[in-house]
């Protein structure tokens, strides 16, 4: 238990296998570019659990019930397989950034907030009390599940693609999309209060599913409503 950060490094350090806990500031705080924190866990600090200078990795690390966010980039990183829970901010906090693999739960603001020219893939929000997931100008979100959030996915710009995500059982808004010129493809929606909200000039094709009738061997059920291989589907 420190005054201030945890640890503090600056550019081109590895901090691996440690444990910043009720910190003054954030956990484990680098202020320069490059290197690598690995299998770390930080909780319960003043600030950030992890906050990282940016072009560098992110991985394997557990952060949780810190007072600001748990982790946050300030971009060009990579984060994989970590996990974020019960901050009183966003899960994660990052801006030109990749993450991949990664779990957002019961935080205070959003799961996931990347601001322009982020990739999110095959990442999951759930319970956390503002979106899922609030996706800025010319990023990608793929292959992610957004539950039991306020809005499961949000965009909050233009040029964003948009693919084979699940969005379920959301307070208001699976996929709540207030700009245009984005695309939409392959996403499915089911359980929320609106599924799909999204205003004129984006694109992709929207369909309510067919539900099918009782099958009981080995043929049946019901055609989805659209053979396009790009449709979004809602339920």
């Amino acid at each position: 238990m420190n005054v201030n950060h945890g640890i503090y490094a600056g550019f081109y350090t590895t901090i691996e296998r440690c444990i910043a806990n009720s910190n003054g500031g954030t956990g484990i705080h680098t202020d320069g570019t490059g290197g690598s924190i690995l299998d770390c866990t930080a909780r319960a600090n003043t600030l950030n659990g992890i906050y990282h200078g940016g072009a560098g990795t992110i991985s394997r690390c557990s952060i949780n019930t810190n007072i600001q966010h748990g982790i946050e980039s300030n971009g060009a990183d990579s984060i994989t397989n970590s996990t974020s829970w019960a901050n009183s901010g966003c899960g994660f906090l990052i801006s030109s950034t990749s993450i991949t693999n990664c779990h957002a739960q019961t935080n205070g603001l959003d799961g996931f907030r990347a601001s322009s020219s982020s990739t999110i893939t095959a990442c999951t929000a759930l319970s956390n009390s503002s979106d899922g997931f609030e996706v800025g100008n010319s990023s990608i979100i793929s292959n992610c599940t957004a539950a039991s959030n306020n809005a499961g996915i949000r965009l909050a710009g233009t040029d964003i693609r948009i693919e084979a995500n699940n969005a379920t059982d959301n307070t208001t808004n699976g996929i709540l999309v207030p700009v245009a010129g984005n695309i939409f493809l392959r996403n499915v929606a089911y359980g929320n209060a609106t599924n799909y909200s999204l205003v004129a000039g984006n694109f992709g094709l929207f369909v309510n599913a067919n539900a099918a009738p009782a099958v009981n061997g080995s043929f049946g059920g019901a055609a989805l409503g659209s053979t396009d291989p790009s449709v979004n589907f809602s339920y």
